[in-house]
């Protein structure tokens, strides 16, 4: 069993490589027509997330979004559908998804609890132009309060 990821206050390059990774995940699942509603929130609940991306270490992590995506099908079936949000905004949510979990520890499927794809849609709007670290700040409570 691997031990349980702590969370980071300091990223190196590593780390925010693996969440550009996610951002282009998200953004490879619109061009392949899936639902963005739906894949993000089966990948974020998924046991892929739970048994690798979640963990202190796994190869996958750090694969190309195309190898990424291709395990993934192995755990979820995302619907499809030809309009999607923006891209630009998909790519953050997916990268901002990945940071906040390495920065908090927090997994997955509690991150989509707390903060699904609609209110990260609402984020985007004033957070994608501000650093990490502000948007960490400001919904850092959210969390909290999720885990009392």
């Amino acid at each position: 069993m691997l031990p349980e990821p702590t969370p980071f206050e300091k990223f190196n390059d590593v780390q925010y490589y693996i969440c550009e990774i996610q951002g282009r995940l998200f953004k490879l699942a619109q061009n392949m027509d899936f639902d963005d509603d739906d894949f993000i929130k089966k990948f974020m609940y998924s046991d892929l997330c739970k048994r690798a991306l979640d963990q202190l270490y796994s190869p996958l992590q750090m694969a190309d979004p195309e190898d990424v995506m291709d395990e993934t099908l192995r755990f979820i079936t995302p619907k499809k559908n030809k309009q999607h949000y923006d891209s630009n905004a998909i790519d953050w949510i997916g990268y901002m998804y990945r940071y906040l979990h390495l920065r908090l520890a927090i997994p997955s499927a509690v991150i989509y609890d707390v903060l699904p794809l609609k209110d990260m849609l609402i984020s985007y709007v004033g957070m994608h132009t501000q650093d990490d670290e502000y948007f960490v700040d400001v919904i850092k409570d959210k969390f909290e309060r999720k885990s009392l």
